[in-house]
């Protein structure tokens, strides 16, 4: 697992004008310095998504710890994944 947070990897992907390798190399370093320099957008959805995953992986003994879930390293597992499209489902008009 990476410490680069999802949410960099989805702005260096949005800024970069070639992203057929994106998670090679210098994209990985463009991430790291966009996670440390600029700040994380707000969701209030991600963060939803995020503190259910977190009570998940708490209470079932992954090796993600919740912590890694709440800060947005683990945005990309499945359990961030599966939350956050279940909110977004729930929130969209029928």
């Amino acid at each position: 697992m990476t410490d680069i947070p999802q949410w960099a990897f989805d702005r260096a992907k949005e800024l970069s004008k070639d992203n057929s390798a994106f998670y090679n190399g210098p994209y990985n370093a463009f991430a790291r310095y966009i996670s440390e320099h600029e700040t994380q957008p707000e969701d209030p959805l991600l963060q939803q998504a995020r503190d259910i995953a977190a009570d998940v992986y708490s209470k079932g003994g992954y090796s993600i710890s919740a912590g890694d879930v709440r800060s947005g390293i683990a945005d990309y597992s499945i359990g961030v994944q599966a939350a956050l499209a279940g909110l977004r489902a729930r929130s969209e008009p029928k």
